[in-house]
């Protein structure tokens, strides 16, 4: 009977020390910001940089892209001249049609854990006019039909 209470007692002992260290080890909350493409957008360009912005450059951390088909996109991360983000900027263009996949530290709205996806737009038909357009939208005074939000160079 001794012994049982012996380890018992122990095993109290040992939990609570563990308690106590992990109290020491106060949790950081993940830097908030937000990206441009946005998680989920369906139409970046192949050339799109990614803009992380709300956090300062130095918090912002490691940052990891790899698109779907083109794989890992090894890139620089600018700071924003406000001080109040940064961009990056991969070597190369993303391929058309590729999920990009963004791996941060961050708390991004709209990610997961600070990681997020968005597609690389399709380079449209000569028969679409050349650009990539909205088909709907609302702006200050209605409806905005037909609107170029991109161009393809």
């Amino acid at each position: 009977m001794k012994r049982g209470r012996m380890v018992a007692a122990g095993a109290a002992v040992a939990c609570g020390a563990v308690g106590v260290a992990a109290l020491g080890q106060a949790q950081v909350a993940p830097e908030r910001a937000t990206a441009f493409p946005m998680p989920g957008s369906p139409v970046a360009l192949p050339g799109t940089q990614i803009s992380l912005r709300g956090a300062a450059p130095d918090k912002i951390g490691a940052v990891e892209v790899s698109g779907s088909r083109s794989g890992a996109h090894p890139g620089e991360l600018r700071p924003h001249p406000d001080g109040q983000g940064a961009s990056f900027v991969p070597q190369s263009p993303f391929a058309q049609g590729e999920t990009v996949t963004v791996r941060t530290s961050l708390d991004i709205p709209g990610g997961r854990d600070g990681d997020f996806t968005f597609t690389v737009a399709r380079r449209p038909s000569p028969a679409s006019g050349g650009g990539v357009f909205a088909s709907h939208g609302f702006g200050a005074g209605g409806p905005v039909r037909n609107l170029t939000f991109a161009s393809w160079t």
